[in-house]
């Protein structure tokens, strides 16, 4: 169809009349290229809008920004090449500069006196380089023979093949759910070369592990990574206390507002009549926020108790030996109730 007619106005009169403009192809393409060209300049005022300290952030703690400088492959011998210099020096100082800011806040310095937490501004650039070197040793000498992946393969995710002429899906699939065995041979960025690879919202990478022959299309799954940094005790260890600290602040910092929304309701929950002090609002809101909700009191406080009892003398007489207290224990055990219909 060369022409076609677009709907403009209509005039509601006794007699309804419809105006009518003539269209031809060209007229659509120009359109769409109009809408093209002021969609990028609407995302590229958005961004440029974008407070400075949430771009400082970026640079400083994304886990996608950061795999860009791991990128490498291993030589004849199994030794991991990449660029040394580029991991060290990114985000570094923008690092330093929220790692001051959160050695000024309130509650780390209460921490550092009375923790003993060791958190030095001074010392940003080996907190940031601690961080870096855990995540590249956990990702490159996780696996260095013919062993499961273990979470290694919840870090990538891999585009399933793509089919000519099929209406291809966007889902990824986990790395493990495809490959349970093998070992990052090499990882390189996915080239940008063309208009649609710059607007991706990910950066792509190929991938290429001992147990496929052909190089894998995967991005970065970074809630699998977060959730490593916190679950498993040997990341979080080198990675460090001090960095989880500010990873913890930083999160907050860009948090989605219905969490603050949700934790103020909380907090205004937990207010009392006649007023309270702040170091008890904040606490109670902090236990009821951890706390499972009323149906599932009766578990936490079984598991409370029994984190307690571990740590703790359990409040049951007991004898040391079979002379000691004996009697008493015996004399207890035997002794009625003062008030026996309570029994």
């Amino acid at each position: 169809m060369e022409k076609g007619w677009l709907v403009v106005g209509v005039e509601s009169a006794d007699t309804p009349m419809v105006n009518w403009v003539m269209r031809e192809r060209q007229d659509c393409v120009d359109d769409v290229k109009a809408l093209a060209r002021d969609l990028r300049e609407s995302m590229r005022q958005r961004y440029a809008n974008v407070p400075s300290y949430l771009e400082d952030l970026h640079n400083a703690f994304d886990l996608e920004e950061l795999f860009t400088c791991l990128v490498g492959e291993r030589n004849s011998s199994g030794k991991v090449i990449l660029d040394e210099i580029k991991l060290e020096m990114k985000g570094k100082e923008m690092f330093a500069k929220f790692c001051k800011y959160c050695a000024a806040l309130p509650h780390i310095r209460k921490a550092i006196q009375e923790e003993d937490l060791e958190f030095f501004e001074e010392l940003s650039h080996v907190y940031h380089r601690q961080f870096k070197q855990a995540i590249k040793n956990h990702l490159w000498n996780a696996n260095k023979g013919n062993e499961r992946v273990g979470s290694i393969g919840q870090w990538f995710l891999i585009k399933p093949p793509q089919k000519k002429g099929v209406n291809n899906s966007e889902k990824y699939d986990l790395l493990s759910s495809r490959y349970s065995r093998f070992r990052i041979e090499s990882l390189k960025m996915l080239p940008q070369d063309d208009d649609a690879s710059r607007c991706r919202l990910h950066t792509e990478f190929l991938l290429r592990i001992s147990s496929s022959k052909d190089e894998l299309l995967v991005r970065v799954n970074e809630e699998a990574i977060v959730k490593s940094m916190y679950t498993e005790s040997s990341l979080y260890e080198a990675i460090g206390r001090q960095y989880m600290i500010m990873f913890d602040i930083a999160q907050a910092k860009g948090c989605p507002e219905a969490i603050a929304e949700s934790y103020y309701s909380c907090l205004d929950s937990q207010k009392m009549k006649g007023g309270q002090s702040t170091d008890s609002l904040s606490t109670r809101s902090k236990i009821a926020w951890c706390m499972p909700n009323a149906m599932r009191n009766q578990r936490a406080v079984k598991e409370i108790t029994k984190a307690f009892l571990e740590k703790h003398k359990k409040p049951v007489f007991s004898a040391i030996k079979k002379t000691s207290y004996s009697q008493t224990l015996d004399r207890l055990a035997k002794e009625d109730a003062k008030i026996s219909f309570l029994i």
